[in-house]
């Protein structure tokens, strides 16, 4: 769950990018990519919590505290 949060963010950009381009070739009304937007900031909003429920399992099951920083995961020693 952890590493997939890149994997999310860039399936969102993917979306995005694909309905900008149909919009702009006339396949996709603007109305259908308000729509996909919303859909895709949900699966992000999902894999947030995801994350966030991962991480409270970790500390709760290992007492280990993980962090996402620019570099990636890494443990928080105490």
């Amino acid at each position: 769950v952890l590493k997939a949060e890149d994997t999310v963010r860039g399936f969102k950009s993917a979306v995005l990018r694909d309905a900008e381009n149909r919009i702009a070739s006339g396949d996709m009304a603007v109305d259908t990519a308000f729509l996909l937007h919303a859909l895709a900031s949900c699966c992000e909003h999902i894999a947030d919590h995801s994350t966030n429920m991962a991480e409270q399992v970790l500390y709760a099951v290992t007492g280990t505290i993980v962090r996402h920083c620019e570099a990636g995961w890494t443990e928080v020693d105490l």
